[in-house]
């Protein structure tokens, strides 16, 4: 599907099992009959089969960290059948599917479930989410890019799962409670300053600038800074080396920190002696953010992830 600017999911009712249950099946256990290919059509921002049932859900997988913050707080507990570990927000109850880069489509269809919501960009959700659709299991796909890279980007998100899972009231609240933290938060924004914020991040060996499709970079934006990225136009993260941290010449970094390794993982490159008269370091302004604050999968507390963007550009020192 296309990449739009405001969140889209597709909702796809899909036609004949070709994945073998062989492992993950009894036998006896019935077998999903051929069904014709659905028709789509267009509903607010979904595009959904005719065939998509309209009862409320009870056996929900969510498989992508992003949509998993947010179905943890809308869903009941008891309706979720599988979800991706998302820390401490993890909901118990549900069989929680570690590592959301690796998605085993058995897995999922072992679950039994009856609607199976993914994020498209994610690693292996995409080869995964082409296997399922060809059961008789609903998936819903929300788009990667921008579609989860601000805070009006995840509220459209809550309002269209409150939608799809058929708890609106619950989905209002959490609308209701973000924007009641963010309308706060904004209060605390210096008026007539716009510092030049490098939001940094790792991933394995990789040290790269958060790019502009991720939400640290759109909280950093939102607090009304200027969000460096590297990059002339691109998408994609540019590699954070001491040379294009010194040109870019911040007068603010912040780190997510990734499973509580930022310090370690940027250690060597913080301490190069060609960023020592770079602004953000000469004067310490560089700070550590939690990742489940300033990440997707704390999509659900993304008022308090701009609470501590806003808090470590402007008031730490």
């Amino acid at each position: 599907m296309n990449v739009h600017s405001t969140p889209t999911a597709v909702l796809v009712c899909c036609a004949a099992l070709v994945v073998s249950l062989t492992a993950c099946s009894s036998q006896g256990e019935p077998q999903h009959a051929p069904q014709p290919p659905a028709t789509a059509t267009e509903s607010g921002t979904a595009t959904a089969s005719s065939d998509v049932p309209t009862h409320k859900p009870q056996r929900i997988a969510a498989l992508s960290s992003d949509v998993a913050s947010l179905v943890a707080a809308i869903a009941e507990p008891e309706n979720i059948a599988l979800i991706a570990d998302i820390g401490e927000r993890t909901p118990e109850g549900p069989q929680v599917l570690r590592g959301d880069h690796n998605v085993d489509p058995e897995q999922i269809l072992s679950a039994e479930p009856d609607l199976v919501l993914l994020t498209s960009r994610h690693g292996q959700e995409q080869d995964a989410a082409a296997l399922i659709e060809q059961s008789a299991i609903p998936v819903v796909q929300f788009d990667g890019g921008d579609t989860w890279s601000s805070i009006d980007a995840i509220l459209a998100n809550i309002d269209e799962l409150g939608s799809l899972l058929g708890e609106e009231e619950r989905a209002a609240q959490l609308r209701s409670d973000i924007e009641e933290t963010r309308a706060r938060v904004h209060e605390q924004i210096p008026e007539g300053q716009a510092p030049r914020v490098l939001p940094l991040m790792a991933r394995g060996e990789q040290r790269m600038v958060v790019p502009p499709s991720a939400l640290l970079h759109g909280l950093v934006a939102e607090a009304g800074a200027e969000a460096l990225t590297g990059t002339s136009g691109g998408r994609g993260p540019a590699p954070a080396d001491p040379e294009l941290i010194a040109a870019l010449n911040p007068d603010v970094i912040v780190i997510e920190d990734f499973q509580g390794r930022g310090t370690q993982d940027f250690a060597e490159i913080l301490s190069n002696p060609a960023l020592s008269h770079v602004p953000a370091v000469a004067t310490g302004r560089v700070h550590f953010l939690p990742s489940d604050l300033v990440t997707v999968a704390g999509a659900a507390d993304v008022g308090d992830g701009l609470a501590a963007v806003v808090d470590a550009i402007y008031h730490r020192r």
